[in-house]
C-alpha cells in the first residue's frame, strides 16, 4: 500500500507541476505572438515546440526533486491533512513529535557516539515505532483521509486517456499503413526523376515514395521511418509541370523537416494531457505555421512562387469538387489540412513580402530555451510529492551543494562555451564586415578564390576576402572583375548539398565557388560549384600576360597540376607552334615559358582521363572572354608522342582551308556551319543541370530563310552537342531518355556546338 501511495502522489504532483509550468509557457508564447514584434515563420515554430515539449521536460526535472527550487510550492499530502479530522491531525502531531523526540538526538551526534551508544538507542527507538504504528492505528480508525482518494482517481483518469490515446493513435497508423498499400505508385519517368532532383536539393538520402490512392481528396505525407507521399488520384493530370514540381516540393520539405514526427508527438501531449486546452491551441498554430514553412521552402527549391500558388488554386477547385466523406488520417500532414489558410498562403506566395530581420540566431535560440527551463525548473511553482519537515530535514552539506551547482553549470557552460569558442575563431569585426561591390564588378559572373572569415549556415550566407578571380564567364559583363581582390565580399543564396559544404569549411580556410552579381551590394550563389581548396597560392591560378590575350592556335608544353573536379589542367608553356587567323593576340609568343590554366574538357573527358601530371601536350585552344584567364581546348589535345590525325595546313594565309581543318579536327560538318533549321535525330546522352544534350542528327527536317550551312546532308550520322536548353524545355529535357528519337530546332553561331532558340523540342515516335 506504500508504495502505491508513493506512487500516486510522485504522478500526481507531476500532473500539477505539467499543468502549471505549460500554463505559464504556453501563455508567454501565446502572447508574444500577439503583442511582441514581427518574427519570422520558422523562428515562430521553434517557439511553438519549445512551449509544447518544455513543459515535459521541466516538470520531469522537479517532479525528480534532485534541483533546489526558490519558488512557491504545494505540497499534495497537504490535501489529506485539510480533509483528516481535528482527531486525526492530533494523533498526527503527536506521531511526529515522538519522531522528532528520538530522532534529533540521534542526528546530532551521529559522528561521535560510539557502537554501544547507538546499541542502547535501539530500544528507545523500537520503542517510538512501537508507539507511532498505535497512532497510526488509531489515526486509521478515528476517521477517513479523502484526499489520496482524490489523487488515485485524478491519476487513473490520466491512465485512461493516455491508454484510450494510444489506441486511437495505433489505429490510425494503420489506417496510414493500409492506405500505402492500396496506393498505387506514380510510374512516370518524368515525376520520378523530379522527385529524385528535389529530394538531392532538399538533402534527404533517397527520394521519397510517391503513391496516387482514389481515399483521399488532397495530397499529404507521411511516416517517420519509411515517408511517402500520397496524391488523390488523377489530380497530378490537372497540373502542368511547374505545378507539380511545386505540390512535390512542397511534400519533399515537410519530409526533410520531420514534420510528421511532429504531429505525432503533438497528438500524443494533446490526447495524454488533456486536461491542458493550451496544448491543441499552441498544436493548431504550429501545424499552420509548418504550412507556410513549406511554402517558403519550396518556393526556394524551385526559385519561383507563382507555381505553387497556382497549385493551391487548382487544390481548392479541387477540394471544392470532390467527395467529402474521403478523409485524411489525422496523423498525416495535409498540404490543404487547414481550408481556411489557403486565401492567406497564396497571398503570402504572391506578395513576395521581405522577410522581417533576422532577431534570434541559433545560438541565441538556444540559450534563452536553457535560461527559459532554468526558470521553470528553479522559480516557476511547483507541486511536491512529499513535504519538507524542517525538525527531521538535515542541512545541505557542502558536497551536496557543490553538485547542485555542477548542475546548474552544466545547463548554462555549453552556451557560453560555444560563444566564447566562436568569438576566438571569428577575426576582428573589422576585418569581416563585408565591402561594397566595385563599380567595375557590377554584374560579374565567375569563378572566385577566398579566405572565409564568416558564415551563416542557417541563412546560406558567408563573407570571403577574395584572393583571385581565375575564370570570367563569357555573359559577364563587368568592366574590372580584379577589383573584387582584397575585398570582403557577402555571398547568398547557398542551399541543399552546398550548406553541407559550408558547414565544414571553418573561418580561415580556402574556398573556390562560382558566383554572379544581380543586383544589391551581395553577390548569389547560383549553385553549380561551391568547394574547399589548399590555401591560396599566386602560382595556382596564373594570369595571363596581356599581349596574349584573345589568342586562338595550338602551344606545346608540360602538365604541371591536374584538378578532376573542375577538368582543368595547369600547363607550363614551351612554345607557340601555331597562330590562327581569327587570334586577336598583340604578341602570342609572351606566354612561351610561363604558365597557363586550361579548362573546356567537358567534351573531351576520355582525353582528359589520359593525362597526367608530367606529360607533354600539344594543344588547339582559344582565350574567349578577355577578362579571364583561363583557355578553353578549341580543337585537339594530345601527347607529343602520339601523330595528329591530319597534319596542319602550311598556308596560314589562306582562310577556307585552314577552317576546313579546323573544321575537320574539331568534328563538326564544315557544310553545317551557319545552320539555322530543325533536325531529326538520336538521343545521346544529357545535363539537364547544365542545360545540354548530345544527339546523333538523322536528317534536317526543315531551314530556315537566314540558314548559312551550304551542306545540310553532311550532318548525318553526325553527333552534335545542343546548348542553352533553359525554361519549360528543361522539362521536356528531364524525361527524354538516351535512346529517344527526338525533334529540335538549332541554330549554330559559332564553336562546335549547336544553340537552342527554345522554340521547339519534342519526343517523336
Amino acid at each position: 500500500m506504500t508504495e502505491f501511495l508513493t506512487a500516486t502522489n510522485g504522478l500526481f504532483s507531476f500532473l500539477v507541476t505539467y499543468l502549471i509550468h505549460s500554463t505559464i509557457l504556453g501563455l508567454l508564447v501565446l502572447l508574444a505572438f500577439m503583442y511582441g514584434p514581427r518574427i519570422r515563420t520558422e523562428t515562430r515554430v521553434t517557439f511553438l515546440k519549445v512551449a509544447l515539449l518544455g513543459p515535459l521536460l521541466s516538470s520531469l526535472i522537479v517532479t525528480l526533486d534532485y534541483l533546489p527550487h526558490f519558488g512557491w510550492q504545494w505540497s499534495v499530502t497537504s490535501v489529506t491533512e485539510a480533509s483528516s479530522s481535528p482527531a486525526e491531525t492530533d494523533h498526527q502531531r503527536d506521531r511526529d513529535d515522538l519522531l522528532n523526540s528520538a530522532l534529533m538526538p540521534e542526528y546530532q551526534g551521529k559522528y561521535a557516539r560510539s557502537t554501544r551508544d547507538n546499541a542502547t538507542a535501539a530500544p528507545s527507538l523500537a520503542a517510538v515505532h512501537a508507539t507511532t504504528e498505535d497512532l497510526s492505528s488509531r489515526q486509521s480508525t478515528s476517521g477517513p483521509a479523502h484526499g489520496w482518494i482524490i489523487r488515485s482517481v485524478c491519476c487513473l483518469i490520466f491512465l485512461t486517456a493516455c491508454i484510450s490515446g494510444g489506441i486511437l493513435i495505433l489505429y490510425q497508423l494503420r489506417q496510414l499503413r493500409r492506405l500505402r498499400l492500396e496506393g498505387q505508385p506514380v510510374t512516370t519517368s518524368d515525376t520520378r526523376s523530379l522527385v529524385k532532383r528535389l529530394s538531392r536539393q532538399a538533402g534527404l538520402r533517397e527520394p521519397v515514395s510517391v503513391l496516387e490512392s482514389q481515399q483521399i481528396r488532397s495530397p499529404f505525407t507521411a511516416g517517420i521511418i519509411r515517408p511517402f507521399i500520397l496524391i488523390p488520384a488523377r489530380f497530378l493530370g490537372l497540373l502542368n509541370a511547374q505545378e507539380k514540381a511545386a505540390l512535390l516540393a512542397h511534400e519533399i520539405v515537410h519530409v526533410a523537416r520531420r514534420d510528421s514526427l511532429w504531429k505525432l508527438v503533438g497528438e500524443l501531449l494533446c490526447r495524454g494531457f488533456f486536461f491542458q486546452p493550451l496544448n491543441r491551441c499552441l498544436f493548431r498554430k504550429l501545424e499552420i505555421e509548418m504550412e507556410f514553412v513549406a511554402d517558403a521552402h519550396a518556393a526556394q527549391l524551385l526559385d519561383e512562387r507563382t507555381g505553387l500558388a497556382r497549385c493551391l488554386t487548382k487544390l481548392c477547385e479541387w477540394i471544392l469538387t470532390a467527395d467529402a466523406s474521403r478523409r485524411e488520417p489525422q496523423l498525416s500532414v495535409g498540404m490543404a489540412a487547414f481550408r481556411s489558410t489557403l486565401g492567406h498562403r497564396i497571398e503570402c506566395l504572391l506578395e513576395d513580402r521581405p522577410l522581417p530581420p533576422r532577431r534570434f540566431m541559433r545560438t541565441t535560440m538556444l540559450g534563452s530555451v536553457l535560461v527559459l527551463l532554468i526558470l521553470l525548473v528553479a522559480v516557476a511553482p511547483r507541486a511536491a510529492a512529499t513535504p519538507r519537515n524542517p525538525v527531521i530535514e538535515e542541512e545541505p552539506s557542502m558536497k551536496q551543494s557543490l553538485t547542485t551547482l555542477a548542475v546548474l553549470a552544466s545547463l548554462t557552460l555549453p552556451a557560453a562555451a560555444e560563444d566564447k569558442q566562436s568569438e576566438q575563431a571569428r577575426p576582428a569585426v573589422t576585418s569581416t564586415q563585408p565591402d561594397a561591390i566595385p563599380e567595375g564588378a557590377m554584374n560579374l559572373n565567375g569563378m572566385l578564390v577566398g579566405q572565409l572569415l564568416k558564415k551563416d549556415v542557417e541563412r546560406g550566407t558567408f563573407v570571403v576576402k577574395v584572393d583571385a578571380i581565375p575564370r570570367v564567364w563569357k555573359n559577364s559583363k563587368a568592366k574590372n572583375p580584379k577589383s573584387l581582390v582584397g575585398k570582403n565580399i557577402e555571398v547568398n543564396g547557398v542551399f541543399g548539398k552546398w550548406l553541407d559544404v559550408l558547414l565544414l569549411v571553418k573561418p580561415g580556410e580556402t574556398l573556390e565557388f562560382e558566383a554572379r552579381h544581380d543586383r544589391g551590394t551581395q553577390l548569389t550563389f547560383p549553385g553549380e560549384l561551391l568547394r574547399k581548396v589548399a590555401p591560396y597560392k599566386a602560382e595556382d591560378y596564373p594570369v595571363l600576360p596581356e599581349e596574349f590575350r584573345g589568342f586562338r592556335g595550338a602551344v606545346t608544353g608540360k602538365v604541371l597540376k591536374k584538378d578532376p573536379d573542375t577538368f582543368e589542367l595547369i600547363v607550363q608553356v614551351d612554345k607557340v607552334t601555331d597562330t590562327w587567323k581569327k587570334s586577336e593576340a598583340e604578341n602570342p609568343k609572351s606566354i612561351e615559358g610561363k604558365k597557363m590554366m586550361l579548362a573546356g574538357f567537358w567534351r573531351r573527358k576520355e582525353a582528359y582521363y589520359k593525362l597526367n601530371a608530367g606529360d607533354r601536350i600539344e594543344v588547339g585552344l582559344q582565350h574567349i572572354g578577355r577578362q579571364s584567364d583561363h583557355l578553353s581546348v578549341a580543337e585537339f589535345v594530345r601527347k607529343t608522342d602520339e601523330k595528329p590525325d591530319r597534319e596542319s595546313a602550311p598556308d596560314r594565309e589562306s582562310a577556307p582551308d585552314r577552317e576546313q581543318q579546323s573544321e575537320e579536327s574539331s568534328g563538326f560538318p564544315a557544310g553545317m556551319r551557319g545552320f539555322r533549321g530543325i533536325l531529326i535525330g538520336t538521343l545521346v546522352s544529357k545535363d539537364v543541370e547544365k542545360g545540354e544534350f548530345v544527339f546523333t542528327a538523322d536528317k534536317v527536317k526543315r531551314v530556315w530563310k537566314k540558314n548559312g550551312a551550304k551542306d545540310t546532308k553532311s550532318c548525318e550520322g553526325r553527333q552534335f552537342t545542343v546548348q542553352g536548353v533553359s525554361g519549360k524545355w528543361l522539362d521536356v529535357l528531364l524525361v527524354l531518355k538516351p535512346g529517344d528519337r527526338l525533334e529540335c530546332e538549332a541554330f549554330h553561331n559559332r564553336g562546335d556546338q549547336l544553340d537552342f532558340p527554345s522554340e521547339l523540342l519534342k519526343k517523336i515516335d
